[in-house]
Parts: structure tokens; C-alpha cells; sequence
């Protein structure tokens, strides 16, 4: 198995941002490699993200983290984000 570009990747939803960040930082601290959205706009810039994150969820990412909250089981993005994970 190829070597993963992210040791965790983060899902959550926008008003969960804040748990978000202080598991990233936290995750970081401890060397882990941790995609989270906001420490990587440069790359996502202009990016079909659709097909950019369900690749990251399923391919790059060798564990997800999701931030389960009520927010998170209404949005479309969480949603797709999750789908990729399962696949």
C-alpha cells in the first residue's frame, strides 16, 4: 500500500470549525500529518472539490476523523465527504 499524504483528515462541519481546529493543532503537535481545510486553501484553490476531497478522503488519507454533530448530518458537503470515506 502506498505511503498516505496524511496520517488523519478532518471532517466537520462549518459551525464545528473551532473543535476542528484545536483537534488539527492538536494532531500536529504529535507530528501527526493532519489534513484540515483551512491550512491548505492554497492547494485546494480552484479545484473541482468534489473530486478533490472524495480522492483525499478515500485515497490520501490513511484515517478520517468526523466531528459528528447535528450540523454535520444536514450538510451536503459532510455528506459527500462522508460517502467517500465509506467507498
Amino acid at each position: 500500500m502506498p505511503q498516505a499524504d496524511y496520517d488523519v483528515a478532518i471532517s466537520f462541519a462549518g459551525e464545528d470549525r473551532p473543535r476542528a481546529e484545536e483537534l488539527a493543532k492538536a494532531l500536529e503537535k504529535m507530528a501527526i500529518r493532519v489534513f484540515y481545510d483551512a491550512e491548505e486553501k492554497a492547494e485546494l484553490w480552484g479545484k473541482d472539490l468534489y473530486a478533490h476531497l472524495a480522492d483525499l478522503y478515500q485515497n490520501r488519507a490513511r484515517f478520517c476523523i468526523i466531528l459528528a454533530s447535528q450540523h454535520y448530518a444536514s450538510k451536503r458537503w459532510t455528506r459527500q465527504e462522508r460517502r467517500a470515506m465509506q467507498a
